[in-house]
């Protein structure tokens, strides 16, 4: 049985405070909402259901909104939210904590979501190109794994270190870091499909599922295994595996669902039920890049490797 010895951090875990972490987390949050909002416009077909931008009809808030007028300015408003509250993180970071590679990263958070804001906007005045659309619907998986980072680096736990063998803590490595990656080419794939609708890449998708499936238990497995004594470690590789459970049911869902796919009768604001499965599979892939980026982050800063010929101290 692997045994650890620990230590915290020199630096503080949370210089910038708890309320740095809160609004870390619910950065986080409102990024997933907006995920799934947008998931929403695409599977609903609303995304052009004005032809301006940032105003819609020329207005801030236009009169008699049809249900895809609804669909697609919320989904404006809360991307303006998720602006706003990452202004406010970058505010705090750079005041209260000393890491300069926190504020860099906190700097490139808020470049991203305004690159994703303009992308959004292109979308619109371009009349929904699928090189843009999926461009923009893969950036913003980008910007969710950006600010998981810092949401982690504010973290009570970003200040915990265990020692470990170094063989095993390399392959953690390993496999997260394959898991991750992996993750985020299928998110690629997604985006293709849903807004190219390109049948060759949506048969790849699926298959590529069954890889990134089994990459994703291998990390969560071996993690859970060797470091469970690592707090927060099991309980991050069980999150891991239930999510991972959810959305591969989704995806066959997802598929069944599909049909002939978007551009049909079927991509309406009649059929929710539909817009919900789809929606609900891009949600939960969204929450697997989550997970893995939160596990890889744990294995890189929360591990240790122990000097070669020495055993790790007890805990």
């Amino acid at each position: 049985m692997t045994t650890f010895s620990s230590a915290q951090a020199a630096v503080p875990a949370a210089p910038a405070g708890t309320g740095a972490f809160r609004l870390a987390v619910l950065l986080v949050a409102l990024t997933l909402v907006l995920i799934k909002m947008g998931a929403m416009v695409t599977s609903t077909d609303s995304g052009l259901a004005f032809y301006d931008w940032p105003l819609a009809n020329g207005s801030l808030w236009p009169a008699q909104m049809t249900t895809e007028g609804y669909y697609e300015h919320l989904h404006r408003i809360v991307g303006a939210v998720v602006g706003l509250v990452t202004i406010a993180l970058v505010v705090v970071v750079h005041r209260r904590d000393p890491r300069p590679w926190l504020r860099k990263l906190v700097y490139a958070v808020l470049g991203l979501v305004i690159l994703q804001g303009l992308l959004g906007g292109a979308t619109v005045l371009a009349r929904l190109p699928a090189a843009i659309s999926a461009t923009h619907g893969t950036l913003a998986q980008v910007c969710l794994c950006a600010m998981v980072f810092v949401a982690f680096a504010l973290a009570p736990g970003f200040a915990v270190r265990c020692a470990a063998p170094a063989g095993q803590v390399r392959t953690a490595r390993r496999l997260t870091a394959l898991a991750l990656g992996m993750v985020f080419a299928q998110l690629v794939a997604g985006a293709v499909v849903r807004h190219a609708n390109l049948t060759g890449v949506l048969w790849l998708h699926v298959l590529m599922s069954m890889v990134v499936a089994l990459c994703i238990l291998l990390a969560a497995l071996h993690a859970m295994a060797r470091f469970r004594e690592v707090p927060g470690m099991a309980t991050t590789g069980r999150w891991v595996l239930g999510v991972l459970g959810a959305q591969l049911v989704l995806g066959f869902a997802t598929l069944a669902a599909r049909g002939a796919g978007k551009g049909s009768d079927s991509a309406s604001t009649e059929n929710v039920g539909r817009a919900l499965i789809l929606s609900g599979h891009v949600l939960f892939g969204a929450l697997t890049f989550l997970l893995a980026t939160l596990l890889l982050a744990r294995v890189y800063r929360n591990l240790v490797p122990a000097p070669a010929g020495g055993a790790p101290a007890t805990r």
